[in-house]
């Protein structure tokens, strides 16, 4: 099939790119991890992907039709602790930004020195989002066991945000009583005002099979509290791909959205909401995941 594809989400309307099947980080509310085909414990980097992007832009350049951007990666994480995932990531990016083509990510993992450099290079073509739900240790060592720590994600961000690299977070998923928990948002928006962050995405879990399976085993009073607020009334909500998935109650996040607001203001951040998953609450709202969608043409064929 082709590499770059359609994610079918309104959030994210230009072609996306994937490296692998399933991913390293091993988080534990992961959706691509959590259907049946996956298997999280044997990771597949997918086969001549370089040449496979190059065969694909040719014949997108003959009828004119190149995209503007380009995102990395809608069921995988990019920038994987392995090396020949960061190499061929590097490899695939360095041959979109020769073409002029805009690169746009979403990691929870930290990036190699030589790709940093390619973004310093390519600033103006760059655009970052970095996943960071909870700056407390354990809690992210529990739900994202493999992904960056909290402080290397920090470093990152601010390591982006001194190149002049346009970039945002993402809390998505958050726990609901768990990693949204106040005192623990005003010391992550803390650190992020302190980085210069202006602009955050926020997002609460989505209950698949799988993924209550991972949470039930923690047997934790948190998470089995957790999970009794997604189950108690059987509250569904169909996002916008298509999928009918547990859901927190409109209510619940609908409160606990205006919640973060107040917690982001005090420090000059602007959280904004996905509008696929919480389209009853509003539905044209951008988590803008793939940077600014103002300047984005919708290039996705």
């Amino acid at each position: 099939g082709k590499l770059l594809t359609s994610s079918g989400i309104n959030c994210l309307n230009i072609p996306t790119i994937n490296i692998t099947q399933s991913c390293l980080h091993g988080c534990v509310y992961c959706y691509a991890n959590a259907y049946p085909w996956a298997t999280p414990e044997k990771i597949k980097l997918y086969n001549n992907l370089q040449l496979r992007l190059f065969d694909e832009l040719k014949k997108m350049d003959m009828k004119n039709n190149l995209p503007k951007r380009v995102y990395f990666s809608s069921a995988c994480d990019c920038f994987q602790p392995n090396e020949k995932i960061q190499k061929m990531t590097y490899d695939l990016m360095n041959l979109l930004l020769k073409k002029k083509i805009q690169v746009a990510f979403l990691t929870k993992g930290t990036i190699c020195d030589n790709t940093l450099k390619l973004f310093k290079k390519n600033k103006d073509r760059i655009f970052a989002q970095v996943g960071l739900c909870t700056y407390d240790q354990k809690l992210s060592t529990l739900i994202e066991p493999r992904a960056g720590t909290p402080s290397q994600r920090l470093d990152l961000i601010k390591k982006l945000v001194d190149m002049g690299i346009p970039t945002s977070v993402r809390l998505d998923p958050l726990f609901i009583g768990i990693t949204d928990k106040t005192k623990l948002l005003k010391k992550l928006f803390e650190k992020l005002n302190e980085i210069g962050i202006k602009r955050i995405a926020v997002g609460y879990l989505f209950i698949r099979p799988k993924i209550k399976n991972n949470l039930k085993k923690f047997d934790n009073k948190d998470v089995n509290e957790m999970l009794d607020k997604y189950y108690k009334d059987t509250t569904k909500l169909t996002l916008k791909c298509g999928s009918s998935l547990p859901s927190l109650q409109k209510e619940l996040r609908d409160k606990s959205f205006k919640k973060i607001k107040k917690i982001a203001d005090k420090y000059g951040i602007t959280p904004y909401i996905c509008g696929c998953k919480n389209a009853d609450i509003d539905s044209e709202s951008r988590c803008n995941i793939a940077g600014d969608p103002k300047d984005i043409e919708d290039l996705c064929t």
